[in-house]
C-alpha cells in the first residue's frame, strides 16, 4: 500500500521573507487541494542549491517521512532571471538542472520570476506584501490562477513555468 506523498520544495527565498512560499502555497492549495503534504527548504539564493545546509535539510525530511511509508519528492524551484542575456544566470540554471537530474529530483522554473508568471508583472515594491496578498486573494477566490502559464515545456517561454507539468508528474507516480 502506498503512503501519502510529501513534496519538499527547495526554494530560492530566505526563510524570513517567505514570498516564494506564499506563491507556492497559493498554487498548491488552489490547484491540488490537500493532495500532498508540503514542506519548504530555503536556499537563501539559488547559488546555494547544493550547500551542506540545504542537502542536510533534504536528508532530514527524507528520514522523517520515509519510515512512515510516505513518498518523498524533492522539487527545486527557481526563477530563470535574465537567462537569455546573463551568462552567469545560464550557468547556474543549467547547474541546478544537472544537479536535480543527477539526484533524481524535480525542478520547476519560473520565467523570468515567479511574480512575473503569477501576477503578470515584475515586482519592484514589497515582494512579501504582494505574495501575502496573492495568497489571501487566491484563498478567497478573488484571484483566479491561469494554469496555461504553468504548463510550459520550453524553459524560455516568456512569463511561463513548468509548475503544473511537474506536479502532475508527481501526482501520477
Amino acid at each position: 500500500m502506498r503512503g501519502s506523498k510529501v513534496i519538499v520544495f527547495v526554494i530560492e527565498a530566505n526563510k524570513s521573507s517567505r514570498s516564494d512560499e506564499n506563491y507556492i502555497r497559493a498554487l498548491m492549495n488552489s490547484l491540488y487541494s490537500k493532495e500532498f503534504q508540503i514542506k519548504f527548504i530555503y536556499m537563501n539564493g539559488k547559488t546555494n542549491y547544493k550547500k551542506d545546509r540545504v542537502t542536510k535539510e533534504i536528508k532530514n525530511y527524507k528520514s522523517i517521512f520515509k519510515p512512515d511509508n510516505f513518498e518523498v519528492y524533492v522539487v527545486y524551484i527557481y526563477d530563470t532571471d535574465d537567462h537569455n542575456r546573463d551568462r552567469d544566470c545560464i550557468k547556474i540554471n543549467n547547474d541546478i538542472k544537472t544537479y536535480c537530474d543527477s539526484k533524481k529530483y524535480f525542478h520547476i522554473w519560473f520565467h523570468t520570476t515567479i511574480e512575473e508568471v503569477l501576477l503578470g508583472e515584475f515586482i519592484t515594491r514589497s515582494k512579501v506584501q504582494e505574495s501575502k496578498k496573492y495568497l489571501e486573494n487566491v484563498a478567497r477566490g478573488k484571484t483566479k490562477i491561469d494554469v496555461r502559464n504553468l504548463k510550459n515545456l520550453e524553459y524560455h517561454t516568456k512569463s511561463g513555468s513548468n509548475f503544473c507539468l511537474i506536479i502532475e508528474e508527481i501526482k501520477k507516480s
